[in-house]
């Protein structure tokens, strides 16, 4: 069992090679599959994913959450119909989040190739702890009040409640249906999932599914928001305009496919303000994930403990730049310099925010 506490992250941060021959422990640090996540490896558009999608913008205003949910699975291509996605914000299979490469070329400069790929897993996981910590603190702004000192704009009206909704009600089960060739939702006929298990059909396609007989599937709606695959109706959709999204997405990923589906299992805590990780027993059964993870996720603190301005200022810090930076850039315009070869800012400012990993 590992307890994601700052000090803990913050050895880890330690552990990062910065010149010599040492290599952080990556014992406790996933990767994706390189060779099943590639979108440019191969087409995926018959392969099989799944989507929670809010898409009735008056039940979300009138907080009708649960009414506006779907859950939705098809081909990726039947998805992308059905969503109308531009192909810049398509993420299907997700790759979860996205680490400098040029800082990494920084890092293990000189160095042997097969530290690249330590490295690399290294940074990810601690840039994985940081996303997620932001994402926790940006439910915690307060949207409803009108007298708040730091601006709401639309989207955090639209954007935080439906992300709080998943966070609480995790294990929630949605709707299911299935998505058609012509982009239409249909009833599942017999039963969810039912339609897409003949082998000469699928051929393996449904690689990236979350099946009903995973552990994994009764948290579904949280793996697929961790993993980027959570979207709503965008209000400003015009049908007559191709280049128009009719969703946006709700957050960018966290996590990848292959994580979502094989390695992980997701669990909320809501009397903890840090993170664990235990490893499950491994039975060899297709459907068995490798660890179980429990986000914290506690209530609110008050005022007196943790002001407005100090959540927001965190769960929107930028990478780079700013007051908590992840990257040591230099500063200057257009620069791509790094001044240093550590990691800057993982855990946050405050031991009142959330810090969980992945």
């Amino acid at each position: 069992m590992v307890l994601f506490t700052p000090e803990h992250l913050e050895s880890f941060k330690s552990q990062i090679p910065v010149g010599n021959d040492t290599v952080a422990d990556t014992s406790s640090v996933t990767t994706v599959s390189p060779k099943a996540l590639d979108n440019n490896a191969q087409n995926f558009d018959d392969y099989y994913f799944q989507v929670l999608v809010f898409d009735d913008l008056e039940k979300i205003n009138n907080k009708q959450l649960d009414q506006s949910a779907k859950l939705l699975y098809g081909t990726r291509k039947q998805l992308t119909n059905y969503l109308r996605l531009s192909e810049s914000n398509q993420s299907f299979p997700s790759s979860g989040v996205e680490v400098d490469r040029d800082f990494i070329d920084h890092i293990v400069k000189g160095k042997a190739h097969h530290k690249h790929s330590n490295v690399k897993g290294s940074v990810r996981f601690l840039l994985q702890t940081r996303k997620l910590s932001q994402l926790l603190a940006y439910t915690w702004i307060d949207w409803e009040n009108e007298n708040n000192e730091t601006e709401i704009s639309l989207k955090d009206k639209i954007e935080i409640p439906i992300i709080r909704k998943i966070l609480k009600r995790y294990n929630k089960e949605f709707d299911t249906y299935r998505v058609n060739d012509k982009g239409e939702i249909i009833s599942p006929d017999p039963y969810p999932y039912e339609d897409i298990k003949k082998p000469e059909k699928t051929a393996e396609k449904d690689f990236f599914l979350i099946k009903p007989e995973s552990v994994c599937y009764e948290s579904i709606s949280l793996a697929l928001l961790l993993c980027g695959q959570v979207y709503y109706k965008n209000p400003n959709y015009n049908p007559s305009d191709e280049k128009s999204d009719k969703f946006i997405l709700l957050s960018d990923s966290i996590i990848g496919h292959f994580q979502m589906v094989y390695e992980f299992q997701f669990t909320i805590s809501w009397d903890r303000f840090i993170g664990e990780g235990t490893e499950l027993f491994h039975s060899g059964l297709e459907h068995t994930v490798l660890s179980k993870m429990t986000i914290g996720y506690p209530p609110r603190p008050s005022e007196f403990n943790l002001k407005q301005t100090q959540i927001r200022d965190w769960a929107c810090a930028k990478d780079y730049e700013g007051q908590f930076p992840f990257y040591p850039m230099e500063k200057g315009e257009n620069n791509k310099k790094f001044y240093s070869k550590k990691v800057q800012r993982v855990t946050p400012p405050s031991t009142y925010l959330p810090l969980s990993s992945v």
